[in-house]
């Protein structure tokens, strides 16, 4: 009914802003930039259906490379995807989800893994039930600072408000990098 769907949208809408708002209070009070990577990660998974997620960085050389920085929940057979994405030291711009966020510098979403040609390790990705990836690019300014790949089982369409909220999310991640680079 009407009313049912309201509901469902109120709520949903909530948790959304749940998501910004808990990410932006941790980032605030936490010291250590990985800390504050894996405290949104966190929130984000457990408050959307998002499995797992993780953060390329920047080099000196301004290429993102593969991070330490994971967040898994309740998905199996990652070893792989993990083991593949962690053997990246060096993405240059189009290559491979990261590198196509380093250019266009906008949300990615992928849907369908067979017939993508941005994602390059959706073998690994499928063995680990994944069926749609996210790539946000983490921007200071126009500067790209890093990405986040945020993997779900969930073969649906990713809603756009939760898009919106997620990029805004990873987005106050800059803010981390930024006093850390200021602290150097």
């Amino acid at each position: 009914s009407y009313i049912e769907n309201l509901e469902i949208l109120a709520h949903s809408k909530s948790q959304n802003l749940k998501i910004l708002i808990d990410s932006a209070i941790s980032i605030n009070q936490t010291l250590e930039t990985k800390d504050a990577f894996y405290s949104v990660l966190e929130r984000i998974c457990n408050n959307s259906s998002f499995c797992g997620a993780h953060v390329f960085l920047v080099n000196e050389k301004g290429q993102l490379y593969s991070s330490d920085i994971w967040y898994t929940k309740n998905i199996q057979n990652t070893d792989d995807l993990i083991h593949a994405t962690n053997k990246i030291k060096a993405v240059y711009p189009g290559e491979d989800l990261p590198g196509h966020l380093l250019v266009e510098k906008e949300t990615i979403v992928i849907q369908d893994l067979l017939s993508n040609s941005i994602f390059k390790r959706s073998q690994e990705a499928l063995k680990a039930e994944i069926k749609t990836i996210v790539g946000i690019p983490i921007l200071l300014g126009k500067r790209v600072m890093g990405a986040v790949e945020l993997y779900s089982q969930i073969s649906s369409a990713v809603d756009k408000n939760l898009l919106e909220v997620l990029y805004e999310t990873v987005n106050l991640l800059s803010r981390s990098i930024e006093r850390s680079l200021t602290e150097e």
